[in-house]
């Protein structure tokens, strides 16, 4: 149920955060490359969106599962009309947290 899915990444219990942004790498790693990329998909934006939120948490746990999903999210893209469309979604939030050491 993907609206669960990404209504969770916003829940405020930080452990349902957490989970739900290594469940959307997991979706990165199993989709393929057309559902998750392609110029269509609304699982793209969703994706994007809330793994950028993610990577803006107050916790570190949450930071540290949203940058493992935003590096399986921006993999997933290897043509370069798909990583158009994919890296503006994550590439700024990546880009700010990579002083941020996550413990």
């Amino acid at each position: 149920n993907l609206p669960l899915i990404f209504k969770s990444a916003r829940h405020p219990n930080r452990y349902v955060r957490e989970i739900s942004q290594q469940l959307m790498g997991t979706m990165c790693d199993i989709l393929d490359e057309e559902r998750v990329c392609g110029g269509e998909s609304r699982i793209r934006e969703e994706l994007g969106l809330n793994i950028g939120f993610g990577l803006s948490d107050n916790w570190s746990q949450v930071r540290y599962a949203a940058s493992i999903a935003g590096r399986k999210f921006v993999m997933a893209a290897t043509t370069e009309a798909h990583r158009a469309l994919c890296l503006p979604l994550v590439l700024p939030q990546l880009c700010l947290n990579r002083h941020y050491a996550a413990d």
